[in-house]
């Protein structure tokens, strides 16, 4: 089985990144390519062929007589030792340790030549060009030169070198760090290095290592995978790094300049050292696994666990058609929300739809989902605690506090961007289904995070629509619901815009109202937007107090966002445009589907030719 890496430094490190290839290794770890000589060279930074590097290599072996074995040797027996000096050997089955004991370097008795993670069952994570990284003689050793060049010797053969020769006078050392990295540097200037191995990474990216295109030697630092199917490196048409299948051409993972996609399915998460977690694929997908922050992973809670946390349930936040919700305390959080299911038929299902939505993503503008509890019959979700509450209890409460508008323009962004990153950029589109201000929750700094996920629709990309059950809540609800039709995230659109009309309006769209001929306020709303009376529609308790071209913008985009066929309504992509002054608005058609769904005191009353 895959060992998984743990991180070498402290929570600040970068960690070690792996790729998994399990063709015939078993296991692996960030790994990748085969490639000729000329692109996969480790013998030179300025890419020399290998014929000349021999010719230089067998000139620099006359310069080591057979003599040698009577130099100095490193015991490590009970002294063991990170650096090795100019003239000194390393023989087989001796080993530089890096002083923290993380990292080892040397031989070992399969005849391997490399660096060894020592914390993660002797992993290796670096090697010597892979040709020349295997051999069966016990007479093989590693020495420095005065110079600056590593040689690996088998008797009286040079097996490799690092090609090094340094141009100054000082004297050097080879030392392993404690972030795995092999340097050969000034002897007095731990700064001065003059060639390490993190600049010719293997299947491996420690600490401080990288891959990249340098211009000035025209290299390309890639990643090889130990069976030599595939390669990562730097795609120098700039479409981010590339994963690449040698035998069958090229295939891209996905730009990730600063993110991966990664396959959803088939994971685990590996608690490892240093409150790092390491998320490994298995068999078959695309192989990565990156280190988070250890409660990036869902912990999973006893019953008995859940009780003891929220005091025996004893601190009830709300309730709703699904369950109960309870404040939890527990060491590392300021606090969490527990939701606890109730026993009924639709729970396993709202429970699986949740774990397998916002439990898989993470943004700024959604809940997080710490963990959850799956224990007999009883379902319990674990999840960040909003201190604010929900939207609504700002929205439609007398008793708390107003929201200005400068909030609620931002509450309405950060939710449609929230939206935006269901639809458009996780691996399937995901389509919440009950977008209203009770599953708009608030942080401390009033940031709105999207919650309630049970009704969630997972929609694959290859299939746009879905045909399902009717899910939702009333007055938000898209046309397409009401008539059976498939269902697209359009669905969410729909019932933000109606949203977006409440959060303008501090009243909800179900209410009847006295003003006019309209008894149903989005009517009203898309009418008096149409007679360029948008202030009218603003929340009586902010006594005018907005933002003129702000307020007229959001109301044209709620009332475009409740037009009756789904491809009048923009995306949420878009929405966040217009929301930014990105993307100009014009004034919307009045939905004449209002009118039949509700019903108007007259019909014969003003909605245009729209």
């Amino acid at each position: 089985m895959a060992q998984p890496l743990p991180s070498a430094g402290d929570a600040g490190d970068l960690g070690l990144g792996v790729l998994v290839d399990r063709r015939r290794s078993g296991h692996a770890l960030l790994r990748l390519r085969r490639g000729s000589p000329a692109d996969v060279s480790r013998f030179s930074s300025a890419g020399l062929d290998e014929a000349k590097v021999f010719d230089e290599m067998a000139q620099q072996q006359s310069a080591f007589p057979a003599t040698r074995r009577t130099v100095s040797k490193l015991a490590y027996a009970n002294n063991e030792s990170d650096t090795l000096l100019p003239g000194q050997f390393l023989h087989k089955n001796q080993m530089l340790v890096s002083k923290d004991g993380s990292f080892k370097f040397g031989f070992d008795s399969s005849s391997s030549f490399g660096i060894w993670l020592v914390k993660c069952y002797d992993e290796l994570v670096w090697q010597s060009d892979k040709k020349y990284s295997f051999f069966n003689s016990w007479s093989a050793s590693l020495t420095l030169s005065e110079n600056g060049t590593l040689l690996l010797l088998d008797s009286d053969s040079l097996i490799w070198s690092n090609h090094y020769v340094k141009k100054t006078s000082v004297s050097v050392v080879l030392v392993l760090l404690d972030i795995g990295n092999l340097v050969v540097r000034d002897k007095t200037n731990d700064s001065l290095v003059f060639w390490q191995s993190s600049d010719y990474p293997t299947n491996t990216i420690l600490p401080g290592g990288g891959l990249g295109f340098n211009k000035i030697t025209g290299k390309n630092t890639s990643l090889i995978s130990p069976s030599s199917y595939y390669t990562l490196e730097l795609d120098t048409r700039r479409r981010g790094f590339i994963i690449r299948d040698i035998p069958r051409g090229s295939m891209l993972s996905g730009n990730f300049p600063s993110w991966m996609k990664i396959r959803e399915d088939g994971t685990d998460f590996v608690m490892l050292y240093d409150a790092q977690t390491y998320l490994r694929l298995e068999e078959g997908g695309l192989f990565t696994t990156k280190p988070v922050d250890a409660r990036s992973g869902l912990i999973i809670f006893s019953y008995a666990q859940m009780k003891n946390v929220t005091k025996n349930f004893s601190e009830k936040l709300g309730e709703g058609g699904f369950g109960s919700v309870f404040k939890g305390t527990l060491l590392g959080y300021s606090g969490f929300a527990v939701k606890y299911l109730k026993c009924v038929v639709q729970v396993e299902k709202q429970f699986r739809a949740e774990v397998q939505t916002i439990g898989m993503i993470q943004h700024i503008n959604l809940v997080r989902l710490l963990g959850f509890c799956a224990e007999e019959r009883k379902r319990l979700l674990v999840y960040e605690y909003m201190p604010n509450g929900s939207l609504s209890s700002h929205l439609f409460s007398e008793s708390s506090e107003k929201l200005c508008w400068k909030l609620r323009y931002l509450i309405a962004l950060g939710t449609a961007r929230g939206l935006a990153y269901l639809h458009e950029e996780c691996k399937d589109c995901i389509v919440h289904c009950d977008m209203k201000p009770d599953n708009v929750l608030l942080d401390t700094d009033f940031c709105p995070k999207i919650a309630d996920f049970g009704m969630a629709k997972l929609l694959n990309r290859d299939f746009s629509r879905a045909l399902t059950t009717m899910r939702g809540t009333i007055g938000y609800l898209a046309p397409e619901w009401i008539s059976g039709l498939p269902i697209t995230h359009k669905a969410d659109v729909y019932s933000y815009g109606m949203m977006l009309l409440e959060i303008i309006s501090g009243r909800r769209n179900s209410e009847k109202i006295k003003e006019g001929k309209h008894t149903y306020f989005p009517i009203y709303a898309a009418c008096k937007l149409n007679e360029d009376d948008a202030m009218c529609l603003l929340d009586s308790r902010l006594e005018g107090n907005s933002d003129a071209e702000q307020l007229e913008r959001a109301c044209r985009i709620a009332c475009w966002c409740i037009q009756d066929a789904e491809d009048q309504r923009p995306t949420m992509g878009q929405v966040v445009l217009m929301l930014e002054d990105a993307m100009d608005v014009l004034v919307p058609p009045i939905p004449r589907s209002l009118q039949n769904f509700v019903g108007l005191e007259d019909h014969s009353t003003d909605l245009g030719s729209s």
